[in-house]
């Protein structure tokens, strides 16, 4: 654990947001958990921003799996310090790309 790991996104406008996960746990292949933070262009953790602890959980279910991500921030201010930023609306178009990643395209 505490094995770090980086990322970028890109919006529709070309400009890259940084970020980085810290692994707390890993339950192979149930569950995992990071620590998710915003980074400045070299991946620092940025100054003055929140980060959420984020776990994801995987069930087997009759027709498949069942993923299941849960975000959490220390904070009321802190979640309100990103919700303005498109938090929810990044994540959930990261969350929609994984029927192809695990497609293989």
């Amino acid at each position: 654990m505490g094995a770090r790991s980086t990322y970028f996104m890109t919006a529709p406008d070309g400009q890259k947001y940084c970020g980085y996960w810290v692994i707390k746990t890993v339950d192979k292949p149930h569950s995992f958990a990071v620590e998710d933070g915003f980074a400045d262009a070299d991946f620092r953790p940025a100054p003055g921003m929140p980060f959420s602890e984020m776990v994801y959980r995987f069930e087997a279910i009759p027709t498949g799996t069942r993923a299941t991500f849960i975000s959490t921030y220390a904070s009321k201010d802190g979640l309100e310090q990103v919700l303005p930023m498109g938090v929810i609306e990044g994540a959930t178009l990261a969350i929609y790309q994984i029927d192809g990643l695990l497609a293989g395209s």
